[in-house]
C-alpha cells in the first residue's frame, strides 16, 4: 500500500480526523469558542481575550467574523 492509498484509507474510515480541537496543535476547544464569543459580546476587547488564552488576536479576531 503506497502512503496517498495510507492517507485515503485513513481519512474514509474516519481515522485521520485532524479538524477542529482534535488537530494536534489545537489551543482552543469548541466550548472556549463559545465562551470567547461570549466575552466579545459583553465588550472585552479581543486583546485582552487573547491574552486570557494565550492566543494570537488574529486568532480572536477570526472568530469574531466567524472564520473558524
Amino acid at each position: 500500500m503506497t502512503n496517498l492509498e495510507n492517507l485515503e484509507h485513513a481519512n474514509r474510515t474516519g481515522l485521520h480526523n485532524v479538524v477542529g480541537e482534535n488537530h494536534p496543535r489545537a489551543k482552543l476547544t469548541e466550548k472556549d469558542i463559545f465562551k470567547i464569543l461570549d466575552l466579545l459580546k459583553s465588550g472585552m476587547s479581543g486583546v485582552s481575550i487573547s491574552k486570557i488564552y494565550n492566543v494570537n488576536e488574529s486568532c480572536i479576531s477570526k472568530i469574531k467574523n466567524g472564520n473558524t
